[in-house]
């Protein structure tokens, strides 16, 4: 009987701490906006430019879309011009938060191949180019947690950082820093070196109301689901987990403060689960 009422209790107490809410906190979230741009053609003069519209840049050469993520920055690069452009990926660069520099990779090159030369992509007079930017040094092997994870290359936030001027004020919005890219471009043996300066803006969000059971925060797998929503953030999830489905409700938990509606999560449901917030229902 002792040992039953023993168990009874222990059941409890551990039912007790599944099902308590965690506190929530204001969390940071990020946006890039492209703000400046600078052009130089090797051996002249530095040229400014503002974008022509959000994200993008357009010039006599190229025209270029941005649409940052979380992890990279992708684009889209048209050449304007009527002969073939090359862009130059050895001489490219990325320049962090903190000042520092580092090698980038794009689109097909392979995680363990980053640190190798990477060949110059050509873009025939009026043809477009859809790639990316990521910084090398983001990018480290994840350890896996047995036989069906086995871990895998990922790649770190391009911000990942909280700004102590924003932090902990609920609803507080503003600049909080900048980070770089340089894609130089060649035309007829002339490299144009083009530095796209982007804004980091942070929202930090006050603790949201727990979600109503008519409208929970929706849990999705697939890319293809948010592609017209608002990214939020990057959050995650953390063993040990008590109960099924336990990884899902601190999701849920971490997304709700950034008054996401909408969560996904692309990878394994084994250890540490990797979730990007969304906001796909317009306000």
């Amino acid at each position: 009987m002792r040992r039953l009422r023993s168990f009874a209790l222990l059941f409890l107490i551990v039912l007790g701490c599944a099902t308590t809410p965690p506190v929530q906190y204001p969390t940071p979230a990020y946006t890039l906006s492209l703000r400046a741009i600078e052009r130089q053609q090797r051996g002249g003069a530095r040229q400014q430019f503002q974008p022509a519209s959000a994200n993008t840049f357009e010039d006599d050469y190229i025209k270029i879309v941005w649409k940052p993520q979380i992890t990279e920055l992708d684009f889209t690069l048209t050449n304007k011009t009527g002969v073939s452009q090359r862009v130059l990926w050895d001489d490219a660069s990325f320049v962090a938060v903190d000042g520092k520099t580092d090698r980038i990779m794009h689109q097909g090159v392979k995680f363990a191949d980053r640190s190798g030369s990477m060949p110059p992509t050509l873009i025939v007079h009026g043809a477009t180019l859809d790639d990316l930017i990521a910084p090398v040094s983001n990018v480290y092997w994840r350890e896996g947690f047995g036989t069906y994870d086995r871990g895998g290359w990922q790649s770190r936030p391009l911000v990942s950082r909280t700004p102590a001027s924003a932090a902990g004020v609920p609803g507080a919005t503003g600049p909080t820093g900048a980070i770089k890219a340089l894609l130089p471009v060649e035309t007829s043996g002339t490299v144009r070196e083009y530095l796209f300066d982007f804004a980091i803006v942070e929202t930090v969000a006050a603790p949201a109301s727990p979600t109503s059971a008519a409208e929970p925060i929706k849990i999705v797998r697939h890319r293809e689901e948010v592609e017209r929503c608002q990214l939020l953030g990057e959050i995650a999830a953390y063993p040990p987990y008590i109960w099924p489905g336990d990884d899902f409700r601190q999701l849920r938990s971490k997304a709700a403060p950034l008054g996401a509606d909408t969560v996904l999560v692309p990878g394994y449901r084994i250890g540490t689960v990797q979730g990007f917030a969304y906001r796909c229902k317009s306000k």
